[in-house]
């Protein structure tokens, strides 16, 4: 994929951010986050352009002007998490650079990310992920961007295989926490159903293998067994073939599967909103709860620090507090005696559990 503009880029800046994006791209780095990056060095080279006449080259980037990009994104409002988005990219950039030798200092050194809120997962209520996990049946689920712009089923294709391949996705999500993007990325070569295992390839396309829940691979084998007398009818299909197809035959995809999710909610009774990512967070947060070591869930998640894992330690805390307060009749005056409070126990626990949102980890 070509990341450059299509007119050879014209100044200093221009060409440093062409070159570091192809060597992002040569790395491993998705396209989706190459594309992201470009997007916030772009904007940043046209602040520069438009604040000091021309875009300077990198080497004369000073901290000041890193700062007055910044202060002009905080001054339209933008969220905490997209400006320190906008400035990772930067820094990205600029340590590039640094390490080829490119320029002498970084511009970025002395400029503080900004402080971001601290917002609790949005988990899935064990009632509403209960329903989801047993299926809800209806029609078939697709999204119509996955199926070429029809909304209507091809011709032989049953609602019931749709049906055992979305639970086979949820028991997936939930049972082994894995990303969306790693879920559709997986091919049918991963699974290993024998030992309870998958391999997944997460971000930086680092391997990993998880295991996953009873559920998810009788999930998974209730859906191999169905599919795989359509799967071979005249297809030829490549030597990694996609575990999860559309009903065209081809792979999922993560905005495809979000659709299929919303879909199966609205089928399933289900009217608090939840994302594929909140499937994994709930996978997280369970564990959590029921004791396991927070280094061991660190390896499941595939995260590359333990800080990022350690925000799912904040919603275990916030359900332990909610059942202090509900429970205790010395609570600071919140807390309820008698039946009321012994009904506000674990159960209103796990419900406070389910608030908030926050970025993806």
């Amino acid at each position: 994929m070509d990341f450059a503009p299509n007119a050879a880029p014209a100044s200093e800046m221009e060409r440093a951010i062409a070159g570091y994006l192809e060597r992002l791209a040569g790395r491993g780095m998705s396209a989706h986050t190459v594309r992201a990056y470009g997007g916030d060095l772009a904007e940043f080279r046209v602040f520069l352009a438009r604040a000091e006449g021309e875009a300077p080259a990198p080497a004369e980037v000073t901290p000041g002007m890193v700062r007055g990009f910044m202060a002009g994104l905080m001054g339209r409002g933008l969220a905490a998490a997209s400006t320190g988005r906008k400035l990772a990219a930067v820094r990205g950039l600029f340590a590039d650079l640094r390490g080829r030798g490119e320029v002498s200092t970084d511009p970025c050194a002395r400029v503080r990310s900004p402080k971001l809120p601290e917002r609790l997962p949005r988990l899935p209520g064990r009632d509403d992920l209960n329903r989801l996990l047993a299926g809800g049946g209806g029609e078939a689920a697709d999204s119509p961007a996955d199926v070429g712009g029809s909304a209507t089923p091809p011709q032989g294709v049953a609602a019931d295989r749709l049906a055992v391949r979305d639970r086979a996705i949820f028991e997936t999500l939930y049972g082994a926490g894995v990303r969306a993007a790693e879920l559709v990325g997986l091919d049918r070569q991963d699974l290993r159903l024998g030992e309870g295992l998958i391999r997944v390839l997460g971000k930086g396309r680092k391997e990993r293998i998880v295991p996953i829940g009873g559920g998810a691979a009788r999930a998974l084998a209730d859906y191999l067994n169905l599919w795989s007398a359509w799967r071979a009818t005249g297809r030829r299909e490549p030597k990694r073939a996609p575990l999860f197809l559309n009903r065209e035959g081809n792979r999922l995809t993560t905005r495809g599967l979000a659709w299929i999710l919303s879909r199966r909610l609205a089928e399933a009774g289900v009217l608090r909103p939840t994302s594929p990512h909140g499937l994994r967070h709930a996978f997280a947060t369970h564990l959590l709860d029921n004791g396991a070591d927070l280094r061991a869930i660190q390896e499941l998640l595939g995260h590359a620090n333990l800080s990022t894992t350690q925000r799912y330690t904040h919603v275990s805390t916030a359900q332990l507090t909610a059942a202090y307060e509900a429970a205790h009749p010395r609570a600071g005056g919140s807390g309820k005696s008698g039946k009321s409070g012994r009904s506000g126990g674990a159960d209103g626990a796990r419900r406070t559990g389910t608030g908030g949102t926050r970025r993806k980890a």
